[in-house]
């Protein structure tokens, strides 16, 4: 019984929503396909803000980024479509890492041909071009007992040494605490993505900024 179950989570999240986001990911089934979300997107949905405060949530978010980094390059330790979109706009140098390694980094890059600054690529390539003019900024899903979740691939750079070289690390928070335990979680997010230090961080932007 406890291996059918286990597959069953791991089903849960597919290459494809990480390969969007999970934020995208969520904001998709909940235009398309309301009544088919899995536990795991439903809990993330029922954690952002109500659909009429959602583009001005997004909005909070794009102009709080811009005001909190302020390094030459930005580096997105995690891939959420809907917010790099508006940050290659915004910043003239942008790395991206996405949220898996079996993700085809060529065709994010092609999403972005028009910015030539941008580039995909993986964390720990990204660790070695960390520099005191980088901003890394970190997409967060918090549980309630406090723990910060990251993207399991994209979080291999957040390390002593990135801190230490690197200009900052904003925490994004996507959405509000998930009434999830890392120990114990039936939804399959623990399966993708892992806790990561508040300690390497120098700020955080969230939905109440």
């Amino acid at each position: 019984m406890r291996t059918t179950i286990n597959n069953h989570i791991e089903q849960k999240v597919t290459s494809t929503h990480l390969e969007l986001g999970l934020l995208f990911s969520t904001m998709l089934m909940l235009k398309y396909d309301k009544k088919g979300l899995s536990n795991v997107f439903r809990i993330i949905a029922e954690h952002l803000p109500k659909e009429d405060d959602f583009k001005e949530s997004l909005a909070g978010y794009h102009n709080s980024i811009r005001n909190k980094l302020n390094g030459t390059h930005v580096f997105c330790c995690g891939f959420e479509s809907v917010l790099v979109d508006e940050l290659v706009k915004n910043f003239k140098s942008v790395l991206i890492i996405p949220n898996a390694v079996e993700i085809d980094f060529e065709r994010i890059a092609l999403n972005y041909m028009e910015y030539p600054e941008v580039q995909v690529t993986d964390p720990f390539h990204a660790g070695n071009l960390v520099c005191p003019d980088t901003s890394i900024l970190v997409p967060l899903y918090p549980l309630q007992d406090g723990t910060l979740l990251s993207y399991n691939y994209a979080s291999k750079l957040l390390t002593i040494e990135a801190r230490k070289n690197s200009y900052q690390i904003v925490g994004l928070h996507i959405c509000q605490p998930l009434p999830i335990q890392f120990s114990y979680d039936r939804t399959g997010l623990c399966k993708v993505m892992t806790p990561v230090e508040p300690l390497y961080f120098t700020d955080f932007i969230t939905l109440n900024d």
